[in-house]
């Protein structure tokens, strides 16, 4: 067995689940966060933007791992 294929095979078992630890672990971090700032704000139209705001971020860091996950398979 080569390097290449030692370090392919480490990457595959180790670092490709981390990758989708890490993004739920991210996820809700920004969800709590926002919601604790949702909370702090009294204005409604603040509390709508900040959730559109969770949203978009959340589904872009889904999208973007997803991606990334599966070129790397």
């Amino acid at each position: 067995m080569d390097y290449n294929e030692l370090i392919t095979s480490i990457f595959q078992i180790v670092i490709i689940p981390c990758l989708g630890i890490l993004t739920g672990f991210f996820v809700k971090w920004i969800n709590a966060k926002i919601n604790e700032l949702a909370i702090k704000t009294k204005n409604e139209k603040e509390q709508k933007y900040l959730y559109m705001l969770k949203d978009t971020i959340t589904s872009a860091v889904i999208a973007v791992n997803q991606t990334y996950v599966d070129s790397l398979k």
